[in-house]
């Protein structure tokens, strides 16, 4: 039987994007929640591309900003004196 990959381990993997197909009606859910997952556990955040293999303009692979989660951004707090 082969076991999981322990959660440290994503950190060594060689992952530049994350892609979704948009014949999937469920596919840009569950790649934003792997985006999420995945900067969870790195604080690396990947593009998420979309695939659409019936493109009318034949552009197959897109980046769309909408496609994207939103990380809020940290804000370091000042110390108190």
């Amino acid at each position: 039987m082969t076991t999981a990959w322990p959660d440290t381990a994503i950190k060594q993997m060689p992952f530049q994007a994350l892609f979704y197909n948009v014949a999937n009606s469920n596919g840009r859910d569950q790649v934003i929640k792997l985006q999420n997952d995945y900067y969870k556990h790195t604080h690396s955040l990947l593009p998420v591309v979309r695939l659409d293999l019936l493109a009318n303009d034949q552009q197959i692979f897109s980046y769309h900003n909408e496609d994207q989660t939103t990380i809020p951004m940290l804000q370091r707090l000042q110390p108190h004196n």
